[in-house]
């Protein structure tokens, strides 16, 4: 069974949302015979959906940010990557991480 489970659809009302998901719901399943994954895909503002490890902020002018997830992946990599460089020289630690920080 295939899944068409990565994109999200922002609208101005949560009546709006909910419409226009069923529609995509009811085209994906009718046209393309792929099933939406619901555990992923819900009606909710911008900023509070996370997307590809990326979300938005909530001010005026919205900004993009990296979601709270990846950070929290990010910060514990790199405490155990830290954790074996006790006693190591810089640069051999440098080494190791840099990999880890350009992803």
């Amino acid at each position: 069974m295939r899944y068409a489970d990565d994109a999200n659809i922002y609208v101005r009302s949560q009546r709006a949302g909910t419409r226009v998901m069923a529609g995509v719901e009811r085209f994906l399943n009718q046209r393309l015979r792929l099933t939406l994954n619901r555990e992923k895909s819900h009606v909710a503002r911008p900023w509070v959906c996370d997307y590809l490890g990326y979300g938005m902020s909530w001010h005026q002018q919205p900004r993009l940010r990296v979601a709270t997830m990846s950070l929290g992946r990010l910060h514990d990599r790199l405490r155990d990557l830290m954790r074996g460089a006790r006693g190591h020289k810089m640069a051999n630690v440098i080494e190791r991480i840099n990999p880890v920080l350009r992803g």
